[in-house]
């Protein structure tokens, strides 16, 4: 989360989900979920800068599974450039 003169100007979170270890590589999946930025705020790398923390995050944490949805075309394609693959049901980036 950034703040700007105490207004939450971008969000983006990390859910981290344990399953059957047969149900995921490791049995840990992460969801990058809330992912939002203030119009005034937006192409200025602030999300950049977030989800790649949630990455780093996701890395050191040993999560196999990185996923996060949007039907946003703008925001698809942010992502894309970050590495995550789109599809009809989510984008996911395997770690």
């Amino acid at each position: 989360m950034m703040k700007n003169y105490n207004i939450i100007i971008a969000t983006c979170g990390l859910q981290i989900v344990r399953y059957l270890p047969q149900c995921a590589e490791n049995g840990v999946e992460g969801y990058i979920c809330n992912v939002f930025t203030l119009e005034n705020y937006r192409r200025k790398g602030i999300q950049i800068n977030l989800i790649n923390e949630c990455i780093k995050f996701a890395k050191s944490k040993d999560i196999s599974i990185l996923r996060l949805t949007s039907d946003v075309l703008e925001a698809i394609e942010l992502y894309k450039k970050l590495g995550f693959e789109h599809d009809k049901l989510h984008d996911a980036k395997g770690n």
